[in-house]
């Protein structure tokens, strides 16, 4: 007879199986503890709970997906596909309708695949793609596959799948902080090492998968489609991202590396012995200049480093699926230094740049904390502020000293004699791979590269405090006297080139490396007039520029507009064709250093004893 049959199915998975649990130890993916498909659930196709088949969710359970179908052998011995079925999107029941002869109590199942046409082969793909964190809707197009004998419940018919695919869950974890803020995972490859095939076309019959027919691979790569996209505008470099339509989504739901559980990669390889190789692609991101439009334009770039983990040979059953939950050692990439929003001063300020806003600009969101982003302040705000010529600092130096009369200036601030000896023979090593944080509002962190390597005074053959490097054209005393010429001046500037075999663009060795001290491009504050009654703060190139001031300021002078106040600094400039190092008296723009600058000087954050930048 002719009837119409309606299958379905209820399936669950329970999330147990091999985790590594932040230890160094190895995962043996073999151990009972992992967790075969369970036998004997049925319900009807009216039931509204139940499970799945081929999209297994973050709690274990599977789900069918759109362009899910099943083979059954009908009465006449042939496997046919379900003429329709009730699937419009990811849903845990399903109804297949077949239409023939179906008179018989039970009858054999297959399941090949997402598209499948053909129930005599499964192909398990060399290159899987997950959609998004915690989402295995890709099972289907990846080569998960089952069997099942389907029982005739009255008017219909029943069946439970078993599955014939092994499947890998991974969950790549780190705990590093605050660098588990900037890590994504963008891809996982797996290897067999012993060469034994992970994937390819194989038979498939009622007993499952059988003999490889075409394609076998030892690798399977998975994408994780992972959209990476620059961090909102302003201060942000803490978990909200815009994608291309401006939407600000949540970066936990983007592979993130951290414990939610919402980072989960699945994976579907071929059962048997297996000796893996588990690499993941980690990306993070740190704060780069890109681009001169008027204004330096800044974005977050990401940096790809793989980190594998290998595991022992071990049998990987049919049905089963195997949980790893690594611990990824970050230790090569983690910053090594970590700084914040205090250490910016006017020249001869003992204070910070922001004591007229606040104590702790660190943790303040009124103080900018992003290139070219900007802080308004009425004139009433601020200390000191009766006049055009007067910035927004009561202690800042406006007479024409020559030398520094505050601390930090006077006892931990190198003068400009000084500055020539670090700049002409500190030996100078760029280094664009050391990572480090500017440590912000809400415990909150930007990460940049960029900085330069400088040999310690007392490894720096003739360094003296009381007169200059000879750069051609004697040794000068910056301390005393009117400023030298532009010509002389211009001498003391190094740019990072080959030089032999060493092009300095590294940092130094780890033998040598005790020798020298760090400075990174932490960029300055710029103090300008808005209007008659506001002014404006902005922070200006920071990851790309360093801005050092001296303890020696330049006696006044007219620059051919108003006689200004000024100062001598060490400037890193990582811009242009090629970086250097100079002492720095005037910009290229030939505004000379005026001492309302937000600068760094005196000691770095974050070390006790306190430590001076220059030691």
């Amino acid at each position: 007879m002719k009837r119409l049959a309606y299958i379905t199915f209820a399936f669950f998975l329970t999330l147990a199986g091999c985790q590594e649990e932040m230890t160094d130890e190895p995962c043996n993916p073999a151990q009972p503890d992992s967790t075969a498909v369970a036998e004997g659930a049925y319900t009807t196709f009216a039931a509204s709970q139940g499970g799945t088949r081929t999209t297994m969710r973050a709690d274990g359970q599977f789900s069918w997906t759109v362009n899910d179908n099943i083979f059954v052998k009908n009465d006449a011995g042939s496997f046919v596909q379900a003429s329709s079925t009730d699937i419009t999107t990811t849903q845990t029941d399903a109804e297949f309708n077949f239409t023939g002869d179906f008179s018989q109590y039970s009858y054999p199942v297959r399941y090949t695949g997402t598209n499948n046409s053909d129930h005599t082969q499964v192909t398990i793909s060399a290159n899987q793609i997950q959609s998004a964190a915690g989402n295995a809707d890709h099972f289907g197009t990846s080569g998960d596959c089952g069997i099942a004998t389907a029982i005739r419940k009255g008017d219909h018919y029943e069946f439970t799948l078993e599955h014939k695919a092994s499947y890998l869950v991974l969950n790549p974890v780190t705990a590093s902080t605050p660098m588990v803020d900037y890590c994504y995972l963008l891809g996982v490859t797996v290897t067999d090492l012993s060469s034994n095939t992970l994937c390819g076309t194989y038979d498939f019959d009622d007993n499952g998968l059988g003999n490889l027919i075409s394609g076998g691979s030892s690798t399977i790569s998975l994408d994780l489609n992972n959209e990476r996209h620059t961090p909102v505008d302003k201060y942000s470099s803490s978990p909200w991202w815009k994608d291309e339509t401006g939407e600000i989504k949540d970066i936990d739901a983007n592979f993130h590396l951290n414990k939610s559980g919402l980072n989960t990669a699945y994976i579907v390889m071929q059962p048997g012995q297996h000796q893996l190789r588990v690499t993941y692609k980690v990306a993070y991101f740190r704060l780069q200049e890109t681009e001169y439009d008027g204004v330096w334009k800044f974005k977050f770039v990401d940096n790809v480093k793989d980190y594998s983990i290998d595991y022992p040979a071990s049998e990987y059953k049919s049905g089963y699926f195997y949980t790893m939950m690594p611990k990824l050692d970050l230790s090569p990439q983690e910053p090594r230094f970590q700084y914040n929003y205090s250490g910016y001063h006017q020249w001869d300020a003992s204070g910070s740049y922001w004591d007229f806003l606040t104590a702790d600009p660190t943790t303040d969101p009124l103080v900018p904390r992003n290139n070219n982003e900007s802080g308004v302040f009425l004139q009433s705000e601020v200390k000191n502020a009766s006049a055009k010529s007067i910035t927004p600092r009561e202690a800042y130096n406006v007479s024409g000293y020559v030398a520094a009369q505050n601390s930090p200036f006077a006892d931990a601030t190198p003068n400009a004699n000084e500055m020539t000896w670090y700049i002409m023979a500190g030996d100078v090593h760029r280094d664009t791979e050391t990572l480090w944080w500017m440590h912000g509002y809400h415990n909150q962190y930007t990460l940049c590269k960029d900085g330069v390597w400088i040999k310690k005074k007392e490894h720096i053959t003739g360094y003296s405090k009381d007169y200059t490097y000879d750069a051609g054209n004697g040794q000068l005393d910056l301390t005393q006297g009117d400023r030298p010429s532009t010509a002389v001046l211009d001498n003391f500037s190094k740019g990072f080139v080959t030089v032999g075999a060493d092009d300095h663009l590294h940092r130094p060795s780890d033998a040598e490396i005790g020798n020298y001290f760090f400075l990174p491009d932490r960029g300055y504050y710029q103090t300008s007039w808005k209007d008659a009654s506001n002014f404006e703060l902005q922070l200006k190139l920071m990851g790309a520029e360093g801005f050092y001031w001296s303890s020696t300021a330049i006696k006044d002078y007219n620059d051919g507009s108003n006689n200004k106040r000024h100062a001598y600094a060490l400037e890193i400039k990582d811009r242009g064709a090629i970086p250097s190092i100079r002492l720095k008296y005037q910009d290229q723009s030939f505004e000379h250093v005026m001492r309302r600058y937000g600068f760094i000087a005196g000691y770095r954050p974050y070390t006790d004893p306190p430590e001076p930048w220059f030691q």
